[in-house]
């Protein structure tokens, strides 16, 4: 019995590891960079108009400036649900 309470024990000691790793772990920011990493991922060009959209995005003006964002990326060929994502991580 003594084998099978020292692995159980050493699994204990691990999850607790790890779970505390992943409580101390930072919470994802949204930045205008993220927003132009993420539509250069999908094959977009980013220029200025793209920089200038992920930044309004990011500027935390509440959901016009999400708007503004947007419209700004559509109205430059982004595909809607494409800018949508992008600006979320903006």
């Amino acid at each position: 019995m003594t084998i099978v309470r020292r692995l159980l024990a050493g699994a204990s000691v691990s999850t607790t590891i790890v779970a505390g790793l992943v409580a101390t772990a930072p919470a994802a920011q949204a930045s205008a960079s993220s927003c132009t990493n993420y539509l250069a991922g999908k094959g977009y060009v980013v220029g200025t108009s793209v920089k200038k959209a992920c930044r309004i995005g990011e500027s935390g003006g509440g959901p016009s400036d999400w708007g503004m964002c947007v419209q700004l990326l559509v109205d430059i060929g982004v595909r809607a649900s494409h800018a949508e994502e992008a600006c979320n991580r903006a």
